[in-house]
């Protein structure tokens, strides 16, 4: 590693608090590398610590301990999120031929357990928890989930600041979630049964909580327990009922990787609408299935009540028709993100938007989600495959007119970005 002593690099001369955010924005950027460490040694002493601020995983507890016994202690309190892969014990000692004397199956749980606390004790700036499957999609044993049930009743004691919790469907008991009281934002993965109105009910406590996001997985018949595939009338009712007692909410999102396990219904929206129609800024609704008429006519009346304050709008399912998005679109909007089928089908929704433009005076961005590297690809291979004169001329023109419609709304003061399915975030748009 090189001094920077005889030659100091430009960003050298600026304020250090100046280049703490250079720092900042070059490491803990999504999908950052590290490179910038390898400058020379005042940058790496200085930008070093903030390594410890970008989201961390690991693979199983022991993978947790064994890093925490590397790393230097005066660095530990700038982790601020985990993700815990928990895995269930060896119990191969109980198997042995000269066993421990005395000893429990559980015991060896406890032990386990006490390790855990020590080692988010270590971790006192922790705020952001992801509780994540020791095997996806696998039924566990009662002991393990008594294991988790127990990790989890810890939390309050050795985290008390978290803030943001993502949990798994492996999880079944909520009582835990009453103890975290800072907890502003919750995940929930692979749910979609009766454990997801029976977290609902738990949360309904949490005066903290704003954000909460629904995330539905394509899980064979098989894996699930009781092979239950389906929302039940029963559990959908109980899960708008418990929605309907929540906080105000800022924030609500819903993603479904299944047709089949649907949690996207009317009775949700409607308690959407009653109980967070006016505390709502930000909506994310993306399913694999187009909404039924019943779900439409919800969604549309909490995006066009007066009350309504949405600004950030995300839309994702099969062919979205232009119509059906212009009714949808709130007054208050300012970032609208939406799922597209191809050039003409993107050129369409965004003409809609140009010509009601007026009536979204504050909208500051357009994100058109879609496979545009694909398309792309497929573009270049009937160039190939094609004379200049025969093919490939509608494809031409709707491109055409789409980077027009694109450019006429950028004209407006409308940023419009192009993205990837996977770049959930809006971090990979152009």
């Amino acid at each position: 590693m090189s001094s920077c002593t005889l030659q100091p690099f430009p960003i050298l001369c600026l304020p250090a608090e100046l280049r703490e955010q250079i720092y900042a924005a070059a490491l803990l950027a999504p999908n950052s590398d590290i490179n910038l460490l390898r400058v020379c040694r005042q940058i790496y002493t200085e930008s070093y610590p903030l390594l410890f601020k970008r989201p961390l995983t690991f693979s199983s507890q022991s993978s947790l301990a064994r890093w925490l016994g590397l790393v230097q202690r005066q660095h530990l309190h700038h982790v601020s999120a985990i993700t815990l892969h928990l895995q269930d014990i060896d119990l191969t000692p109980l198997l042995t031929l000269s066993p421990l004397p005395g000893i429990l199956c559980w015991e060896l749980y406890e032990q386990e357990l006490e390790g855990i606390t020590l080692a988010f004790q270590q971790l006192p700036g922790l705020r952001n928890l992801t509780i994540a499957r020791s095997k996806p999609h696998q039924l566990q044993s009662y002991l393990y989930r008594e294991f988790l049930r127990a990790f989890c009743g810890l939390l309050a004691h050795c985290s008390p600041k978290i803030s943001h919790l993502t949990l798994h469907e492996d999880i079944q008991h909520f009582s835990f979630l009453h103890s975290l009281q800072h907890l502003r934002s919750i995940r929930l993965v692979g749910f979609g049964d009766q454990h997801t109105a029976h977290a609902f009910t738990a949360l309904a406590h949490l005066s903290s909580l704003t954000e909460v996001e629904l995330v539905t997985e394509d899980v064979s018949h098989a894996s699930r327990p009781y092979g239950q595939r389906h929302l039940l009338n029963s559990d959908e009712k109980a899960l708008a009922a418990a929605l309907a007692t929540f906080p105000p909410l800022t924030a609500f999102s819903v993603r479904e990787a299944s047709a089949s396990l649907s949690v996207l219904t009317p009775s949700l929206l409607t308690a959407l609408a009653d109980a967070h129609g006016a505390s709502l800024r930000s909506l994310r609704m993306c399913v694999v299935s187009t909404p039924s008429f019943p779900t439409l006519a919800r969604l549309n009346g909490l995006l066009r009540a007066e009350a309504c304050g949405v600004e950030s709008l995300e839309l994702c399912w099969p062919d979205v028709e232009a119509e059906i998005l212009e009714g949808l679109l709130p007054r208050s909007l300012r970032r609208l993100r939406v799922r597209v089928e191809g050039c003409a089908h993107a050129f369409d929704l965004l003409w809609g938007v140009i010509q009601r433009r007026r009536e979204f005076a504050q909208l500051e961005s357009v994100g058109l989600v879609g496979s545009w590297a694909e398309w792309e690809e497929v573009d270049e291979e009937l160039d190939k495959e094609v004379d200049e004169e025969e093919g490939c001329e509608g494809f031409d023109a709707a491109k055409n007119e789409l980077d027009l419609a694109i450019g006429e709304l950028r004209y407006m003061g409308v940023r419009t970005l192009k993205g990837a399915e996977e770049d959930v975030d809006c971090s990979g748009f152009q």
